[in-house]
């Protein structure tokens, strides 16, 4: 019947031979008068009509067609012309008359099913999605492999959040050989989502209060991450309460702004339905595993992938909680989401070249037969076969499979699937966890978890001005002459915080770029860019005392790293460089000295972030370098007149360097899996119950690393694996690698639990990981308010600072494109932002509220943290390529109270990374920690920093050394900075005025 016509092409929904406006018009046809009989024949009236349709004579084809009369034959057809004519003159309302007209008299015929199935695609165009499905529905039931039908179906699911239920509507078109690459790709990985903005737009101006449009715009709202989508889903639901999957996108947004009460409230209110939803499944486990419940987590999302084994998420939480839980199934049920997350990223790359990559369709076929899914392998055989026709290995893998197509093949076979007729190991008992933890609130009420959040927040004016103290721009080694930049010029440079006199005011220091000539292999050493010392005069100003750098570094400067690698007491600088690192080695009377030499560091990477950290327990710090990109050209080339990707070069893998105690570094072969990353950030922190440093690092286009530490029967004493899979912290929500950059590392959300923030490329949203649970983290971003206001913008550096001092860490991000493509319509020089902590949630403040330097474009990158002027608040240093160096003091107002503390150790390596710092204060207990790497290519003051709030005092400070020792400071006075030794009966404390006196503190050694 009407499946040959042209079908439309998922995710662009063109209506095939309807041209509708809403140009307005009235009924024409059935509102008119019954002609009397013409005397012309019926079919030379159809023939005349015809015509008149070619020569785009719209009003005479439904002349024509009226005087056809209702009894005969030719009726119905003359109807369906007169649909079109009036559709194409802009009159959708006469021709959904025509339409409904002719289906009604007889909608068994062919001509009755085309008028059925053209008046859903006027509904479809008229915004009424409702009415378009109800009619959609209608006709698959009498023709139920209609390709095109099914094409709209799956089309009107998939925008309204029913992606599992489209699945039965691809496999027909599958079944039917009516799939292209674009079906088969959404098929394939169903729960990517549909992009219809136009689309969604013209329904909302057109039908607003539609049920369908309203979930349509919602599902879109949710899949960007817009803030207003849990307004949209909570509207919604009040007037449309059956919806499952409006209820199951709201649940996700409760779990991930830890809203107990309020996700409780929200299970309670769902309809007896919702059991039969893989995602409200989805829901309760990921709130399950919240609760540290992994048990009642592992039977939830177990319930999920039973319901539906292609959804990737859930099989990547499941596999996370059954390796904790030590199930003897984890490692299938891991595997299957390793391949579920391969297939994601294959078909991406499909998509991406509009499926004329015959590797990336060869990967997913490969993917797909791995799977067991062996109709969609052998539907893409058939695509690739005709793509490619030299290529042999699509008629080898239909060869394989072919023979197997038939009605006895189920979608994926079950000795593949993980969970294919395998019962459930327990029921779960999702409502007695609900219980439980309605009781443990007391008198089965829920306390808002982020209540506490809450009501620290402040009515503070958060306000920053640009101090002129640092005289300071980054030489990229641009060449104006030449369009396009190289690799390197892309990168920027860093910024360190270091107080090398022990003043107690934080000095800086600044890598600089150098010349570099087009088409050569490395820089140009010249004097004319250096690296820059700046020494803090009393946090009014700052001196170039550059020329204290003796053997000064010539390398095309990038980040650079703190720290006391031979605990002589006083910080030292390690310069990260395109090119040999650098170690400058503080020699404690104002003056550094090049050890580069004598370190034994010869190796001629392009590092991007480095960091010194005690990694193997042994108390003497290591360095970590991070590492960017390798291979022949890397250095030289320009990409079709601009900035080359990432993915034109091999990954250079990252390097760990031992301290031998006596200055020199040993590097571990080997020892950084993988070792094709592509590196730019970096974090060190300490997970619960450990006593080395995770490393954390932001890869370019590849896979995010989470290394964990081991000690190890090696002369080192350390074993590095990447866990980041397990961890959730190798990919985005939807599983997917991105740009990523920068790094910031708090608990957001004020359970104790470091997060992580990582900054990405434009149009790949920055990505919030929080650690729900002890060791596992998931992807909150369109939760938190941070999705869609970093879509256009390009992140590089970014710091985690409570500027207004309520106990809410907030979020500054400096931001710049690669290359200029303002020429094309493009940005280049972008703004950076500032994100308020408002309870768990972010909001964006604006630039006119925040201070005249947020309203400036900038090609921002390396930024770090300081409390440059000594009053409290904390301040930012960002470093902008080719412009002023941004040297920001906070001058917010109504600010609360604070407390600051550093840390020297005397058991371990002097910098004290990995130290826990607990302020117990107004019944809350609040645990910072000291963390190195500082993401990207910076290096943080080096304090554990409190806002207080309005909380004027503190019950207790505790300390816990990474030694394992304790200390404990009883009532420390607010508004001041605290410096505690390890091991000390005192610690000393200065004030605003930066007087010094003595608190007690009382040590409890480790415990053997």
């Amino acid at each position: 019947m009407f499946g040959q016509q042209q079908r439309s092409v998922l995710p662009c929904l063109t209506v095939v031979f309807l041209v509708v406006s809403l140009a307005a018009g009235g009924l024409v046809g059935c509102s008119s008068p019954v002609p009397s009989p013409s005397p012309v024949p019926a079919p030379e009236l159809l023939a005349a009509a015809r015509g008149a349709l070619r020569e785009s004579d719209f009003r005479k084809v439904e002349e024509l067609v009226e005087e056809i009369p209702r009894g005969v034959e030719e009726w119905q057809a003359g109807q369906l012309l007169a649909g079109e004519a009036a559709s194409k003159d802009g009159r959708p309302d006469a021709a959904l008359a025509y339409y409904l007209d002719a289906a009604q008299k007889d909608d068994s015929t062919a001509d009755g099913q085309l008028a059925l199935f053209s008046a859903g695609e006027v509904y479809l165009e008229l915004g009424q999605l409702s009415r378009a499905e109800q009619i959609y529905r209608k006709i698959l039931k009498r023709q139920p492999g209609n390709g095109l039908t099914n094409e709209r179906m799956a089309f009107l699911l998939s925008i309204t959040a029913r992606r599992w239920e489209s699945l039965k509507h691809y496999f027909v078109l599958i079944q039917g050989g009516d799939a292209d690459f674009l079906e088969l790709g959404i098929a394939g990985d169903v729960g990517r989502h549909i992009e219809q903005p136009e689309f969604l737009r013209k329904c909302r101006e057109r039908f607003p209060q539609g049920k369908l449009v309203r979930l349509a715009l919602a599902t879109h709202a949710f899949d960007e991450g817009e803030p207003e989508a849990r307004a949209l889903l909570e509207s919604l639901l009040v007037s449309f309460p059956e919806l499952i999957p409006a209820h199951a996108m709201l649940g996700e947004l409760l779990v991930n702004t830890s809203d107990d009460v309020r996700f409780i409230n929200w299970h309670a209110s769902l309809p007896p339905i919702a059991d039969d939803s893989p995602n409200i499944w989805f829901v309760r486990g990921l709130w399950a595993r919240k609760q540290s419940d992994l048990k009642t987590a592992a039977n939830c999302l177990w319930q999920t992938v039973v319901r539906t084994p292609f959804h990737r998420r859930a099989f990547y939480v499941l596999g996370q909680v059954l390796v904790a839980l030590k199930d003897p199934r984890a490692e299938e049920v891991s595997g299957y989401s390793k391949l579920l997350i391969d297939l994601s990223q294959s078909i991406d790359r499909v998509l991406a070249s509009k499926g004329d990559n015959p590797l990336a369709v060869r990967d997913t076929m490969k993917l797909l037969e791995q799977l067991g899914r062996i109709w969609e392998t052998c539907a893409w055989g058939v695509i690739a076969r005709q793509r490619f026709p030299e290529a042999d290995w699509p008629h080898e893998i239909l060869g394989r499979h072919g023979h197997k197509l038939g009605d006895r093949l189920p979608w994926i076979e079950p000795d593949k699937n993980p969970v294919a007729d395998r019962r459930i190991a327990d029921v779960p008992q999702f409502g007695r966890l609900v219980a439980d933890v309605s009781k443990r609130r007391g008198s089965g009420r829920v306390e808002s978890g982020t209540r506490s959040l809450q009501a620290a927040a402040r009515a503070a004016d958060i306000h920053f001005e640009e101090a002129h103290v640092i005289a300071f721009e980054y030489f990229n080694g641009d060449d104006p002459e030449t369009k396009g930049v190289r690799t390197f010029e892309q990168t920027g440079g860093g910024v360190a915080v270091l107080d090398f006199d022990l003043d107690g005011a934080p000095d800086v220091f600044l890598p600089q770029g150098s010349e570099w000539e087009t088409g050569a292999a490395v820089p140009t050493p010249s004097s004319r860019y250096r690296d820059r010392l700046f020494h803090n005069v009393a946090g009014r100003e700052f001196r170039d005392v550059s020329d204290h750098l003796s053997g000064l570094d010539s390398g095309f400067g990038q980040g650079c790293a703190v720290g006391d690698f031979n605990n002589d007491g006083f910080p030292d600088l390690y310069v990260a460089n395109v090119g040999r690192n650098c170690l400058y080695e503080n020699m404690g009377d104002g003056t550094f000295s090049n050890v580069t030499q004598i370190a034994g560091l010869s190796d001629n990477s392009w590092t991007v972030s480095a960091m010194i950290c005690d990694l193997n327990a042994d108390g003497l710090p290591d360095i970590f370098d991070v590492n960017y990109l390798r291979g022949k050209g890397v250095y030289e080339m320009i990409c079709a007149g601009r900035a080359c990707s990432p993915s034109v070069f091999s990954g250079a893998p990252d390097r760990m360097l031992i301290n031998q105690g006596d200055g020199r570094f040993v590097a571990v072969a080997d020892a950084t899996p993988p070792d094709d990353s592509k590196g730019m950030g970096v974090v060190a922190f300490e997970m619960e119950a450990d006593r080395r440093p995770v490393l954390f690092i932001a890869n370019d286009q590849v896979a995010n690393c989470f290394l964990s530490n081991q000690p190890a029967g090696n002369s080192h004493n350390i074993r590095l694996s990447d866990d980041a899979t397990i961890k959730g912290l190798a990919y985005n929500d939807d599983g997917l690698p991105m740009g990523c950059m920068g790094i910031a590392a708090d608990d957001w959300n004020g359970d104790n639990l470091i997060d992580l923030f990582v900054t990405n490329f434009q149009d790949e949203p920055n990505t919030l990981y929080l650690q729900d649970s002890p060791g596992f983290f998931v992807d909150t971003s369109k939760a938190s308010g941070l999705y869609a206001a970093s879509i256009p913008l390009t992140g590089w550096g970014t710091q985690a600072l409570d500027a207004d001092l309520d106990g809410l860490p907030d979020l500054v991000v400096a931001n710049g494109h690669v290359d200029d493509y303002r020429d094309e319509g493009g940005p280049y020089h972008m703004q950076p932002q500032f994100f308020r902590n408002v309870g768990g949630r972010f909001q964006e403040v604006n630039a006119d509220k925040l201070g005249a330097w947020f309203g400036e474009k900038y090609l921002g990158r390396g930024l770090a943290r300081v409390d440059w002027n000594r009053d409290g608040l904390p301040d930012f240093i960002v470093s902008n390529m080719n412009s002023s160096l941004g040297v920001m003091k906070n001058t917010s107002v109504n600010t609360g109270h604070f407390l600051r503390v550093r840390l020297h150790a005397t058991e371990t390596a002097r910098d004290a990374i990995g130290a826990r710092v607990t302020l117990r204060t107004a019944g809350r207990l609040v645990t910072r920690q000291l963390m190195a790497g500082d993401g990207y290519m910076a290096s943080n003051e080096r304090v554990v920093a409190f806002g207080l709030g309005d909380s004027d005092g503190v019950d207790e400070v505790s300390i816990g050394w990474p030694s394992g020792a304790t200390s404990n400071l009883k009532s420390p006075p607010v508004d001041s900075t605290l410096i505690v030794v390890e091991g000390s009966t005192l610690a000393t404390r200065f004030d605003s005025s930066h007087s010094a006196s003595f608190i007690a503190t009382s040590t409890t050694e480790a415990k053997p």
